[in-house]
């Protein structure tokens, strides 16, 4: 694909309309179909194989559309009456730091231009929640999930998803046909979300000659030493007979499986339902090992150098037959399709690498989703289950070996709060929660919090006696819903007390959430509620809610809301039609924050600290 069928702008160039006339007609006279890819702004520092990841799927993209590529803070509007998209492609929930969110105005305009969302993010990592607020606030159609397990750590994404799986380049990956001079090539991240990589990569190393090359991290990039990419990796692999991979505790399908065999590599790796999804079958096309036969396994395939030329030329085969960029047409087909869809059709995809299609509405077929028996999901659930049955101490054991694999891992970290309500501990619950929130909205730079992880948060101001705070919290964010926050809602603010109304013209907000409900109805969540006032001395307040005698309390509420509402409508005709789909915009702030004594009482330490440097440091493990 030739460099001119992507067109990039930046905010230099858009700041004095610098984009060629000559251009523009270049591209409207285009048979491709034309598609706006709003991107996050990598900056320079950006880990260059990141960026090239990200490169890649422009190139794929480019094969059935003229790209544009708008990577910086923009008026959505402003965007379409230049380029004249016929879709529009976001990027969202992606996990690196040095890339930031675009800031957009005016993101409801155009409604006869299509809108999707790429998820370019690990399906269990810390940017869940951003995600599942980006595709209900850019009101989104359907979602395109480059992680196959996506589904079983995602499970309501309120809209229709599809599969748009990792992939390779074949130009850079193939067979560069260098002297095959060690047994293995090590590489990639070595950390405890791989547990298959640091016992399996620990016994290889120590019965075969390698190749190692350390993981630098997705942070940034150094200036010492470059991790080797695009072609220089591919021949560092072609180098090695085998190459060991495996997608993290989830069992994921990640790029390192595809790029192993189609440098002509045998690729070892952990037998997964997401592997073998792929096509790969063991001592056909690669070789599924553990840390206990690993060794044993690949000498005796050394031994056979016929059956492991087999080998290696059947996963060559597969990679460049079925996991190119040529295969992945999944977002035109589902472009080209939504163009003829009927009232009475919707688009579905059978398997997580196939071609989109139509059906009846009517049809009963369920959504792919790849299983998953990962230990971290395990952990959760079984924490939850001990929680149920009141059993914190094993509760909380669970969540802590959970988040030993992921530290990122939400659910985990409300289950530890709730433990410590449970356990008759509000400040640590608020602390627990409170942090959770503060990681969306200001971390993350969310325009609001997790619905559940704020149903939670006016429970742990109930079990430290603050009944008005809690009200308040009650009455904001008040388009999210979730049957926890639904619940908390009716026996504080009652049925009469309506909610629901949104605030202004074109608020949307009912986004999903990362937490299964609490309780299946009412009557457990008081039943739940009832138990952590109790542990936390609040038992006479429970009485109090759960009897329903709050009225001037909640009449204070309603005047609160009242004049809150007033102030935001205000604003929201002051604004007009100048809307900003604004990161940071619902971030908690001044008396607003839970945290906000303890963020002063640490600034001040602090400050004490650095005047008297023989004062020692407190710190809140």
């Amino acid at each position: 694909m030739s460099p001119d069928r992507v067109v990039t702008t930046s905010a230099g160039s858009w700041a004095d309309a610098a984009y060629e006339e000559d251009e523009h007609a270049r591209l409207r006279s285009d048979m491709k179909p034309r598609l706006l890819f709003l991107r996050y702004n990598y900056e320079t520092d950006a880990p260059r194989f990141l960026v090239s990841h990200s490169d890649e799927h422009v190139r794929c993209l480019s094969q059935h559309f003229n790209v544009v590529i708008v990577s910086h803070d923009c008026d959505y509007a402003e965007v379409c009456d230049m380029f004249e998209p016929e879709v529009t492609l976001f990027e969202v929930g992606l996990q690196v730091r040095r890339a930031a969110r675009l800031r957009l105005s005016n993101i409801h305009s155009n409604p006869s231009i299509p809108k999707i969302g790429l998820l370019n993010a690990d399906p269990w990592g810390a940017t869940r929640s951003l995600a599942l607020s980006d595709f209900d606030y850019l009101n989104l159609e359907a979602i395109f999930c480059i992680g196959l397990t996506t589904a079983v750590h995602l499970q309501d994404v309120g809209r229709a998803m599809f599969y748009w799986p990792n992939f390779i380049d074949p130009d850079v990956f193939h067979d560069y046909r260098q002297e095959k001079i060690v047994p293995f090539a090590l590489t990639g991240a070595n950390n405890p979300s791989y547990p298959w990589r640091q016992a399996v990569f620990k016994r290889i190393a120590a019965a075969f000659p390698c190749i190692v090359v350390p993981h630098l991290g997705y942070s940034q990039d150094r200036s010492i030493f470059q991790m080797p990419t695009g072609a220089t990796y591919a021949k560092l692999i072609n180098t090695a007979w085998m190459a060991p991979s495996c997608g993290s505790v989830a069992g994921e399908l990640v790029r390192k499986h595809l790029e192993i065999p189609a440098c002509r590599t045998a690729l070892v790796t952990e037998d997964t339902p997401a592997i073998r999804a792929a096509g790969f079958r063991d001592m056909e096309n690669c070789i599924f090992a553990d840390e206990e036969n690993v060794v044993s396994k690949a000498a005796d395939i050394l031994s056979h150098p016929d059956d492991f030329m087999r080998l290696i030329d059947a996963g060559h085969a597969l990679v460049h037959s079925r996991h190119t960029m040529r295969n992945r047409t999944q977002i035109f087909e589902w472009f080209q399709l939504r163009q003829r869809v009927r009232s009475n059709q919707r688009i579905v995809q059978t398997s997580a690498f196939s071609s989109l299609s139509l059906v009846p509405e009517s049809d009963t077929e369920l959504p792919v989703s790849i299983g998953s028996s990962a230990r971290h999901l395990m952990e959760m659930s079984d924490g939850y289950a001990a929680l149920r049955a009141g059993q914190t101490h094993d509760a909380r054991n669970h969540f802590l070996r959970a988040l030993g694999y992921f530290d990122t891992l939400a659910e985990a970290k409300l289950g530890l709060a709730i433990c410590s309500l449970l356990d008759g501990r509000p400040f640590d619950g608020m602390y627990q929660t409170a942090h959770l929130i503060k990681d969306t909205l200001a971390r993350h730079e969310d325009v609001d919090p997790d619905p559940a992880e704020w149903a939670q948060l006016i429970v742990c101001y109930l079990c430290l006696g603050k009944l008005r705070a809690a009200l308040q919290r009650a009455t904001q964010y008040e388009n999210l819903q979730h049957p926890d926050l639904d619940h908390v809602r009716q026996v504080l603010l009652g049925t009469e007390f309506p909610i629901s109304s949104g605030v202004g013209s074109g608020a949307i907000g009912g986004r999903s959430s990362l937490h299964k409900p609490l309780a299946d109805d009412i009557v457990g969540w008081q039943v739940y509620l009832s138990r952590v006032l109790v542990a936390c001395g609040q038992s006479k307040l429970g009485d109090r809610i759960l009897s329903g005698r709050l009225g001037f309390a909640r009449l204070v509420a309603r005047l609160d809301k009242v004049f809150i509402r007033g102030e935001l409508l205000a604003l929201g005709r002051l604004l007009g039609s100048h809307r900003v789909y604004l990161p940071g915009s619902g971030r908690l702030r001044g008396l607003d924050n839970p945290l906000l004594l303890q963020t002063m009482f640490g600034r001040i330490h602090q400050t004490l600290a650095w005047l008297m440097p023989s004062l020692p440091l407190r710190s809140r493990s």
